[in-house]
């Protein structure tokens, strides 16, 4: 009996071990940089982040090519508000095939010591495949990110439309409104020259 409870015991510490040495190697391979200001007018900065499949994407270099929508949250609060802009954005992806949308929580530098428990949570939560190829995390430094595209603050989801060039030609911010959604459409209408596949 105590020949077992011994060896009970060492399967798991030999299984913390484990679990301790993943979590170490997945956080020093979390990149944590800060955002890189290309010089040219109006282009989303590059990124460095980490997928739900703990794939290390470069954003917005690895993203498909043609028109991006990227949203940016801030923290965990703002969950709710991309939530509610889900439904209508994925929408606007089946009526435009040209347009790939992808969410990009974008968190401080100092927090990506948690990368594991933020990742693994968010996987997780994650509905699918797609949405884990979509949503890229990113720690970094936020103000910088912010001063770079002209945002004053992180308190709303900022959302940016870029071009083939991954220039920002359309922002919004906030909750989701139907009057933000239909100056989105016209944007991509006009980038595209034609309207949505599936008008409704």
């Amino acid at each position: 009996m105590k020949k077992r409870i011994l060896l009970l015991l060492a399967g798991l510490v030999i299984l913390l071990g484990g679990l301790v040495l993943v979590a170490v190697v997945i956080g020093q391979a979390t990149p944590a940089d800060d955002p890189l200001d290309t010089g040219v007018e109006n282009a989303f900065p590059a990124l460095h982040g980490t997928n739900l499949k703990f794939e290390r994407i470069r954003i917005p270099e690895d993203l498909a090519e043609g028109l991006k929508l990227i949203v940016v949250a801030y923290d965990s609060d703002q969950q709710i508000y991309v939530d509610k802009w889900l439904r209508p954005l994925e929408k606007l992806n089946e009526d435009y095939p040209q347009l790939s949308g992808y969410y990009v929580p974008l968190l401080p530098q100092d927090t990506s010591d948690a990368a594991v428990a933020i990742l693994g949570g968010m996987t997780i939560a994650a509905r699918g495949d797609r949405d884990r190829v979509r949503t890229i995390v990113v720690f970094t430094n936020v103000d910088a990110f912010n001063e770079i595209v002209g945002v004053s603050s992180g308190n709303d989801v900022q959302l940016f439309l870029l071009d083939e060039k991954n220039r920002i030609r359309w922002r919004g911010s906030g909750a989701y409104q139907y009057e933000t959604l239909q100056s989105l459409e016209q944007r991509l209408a006009e980038l595209t020259g034609s309207a949505r596949l599936n008008p409704s």
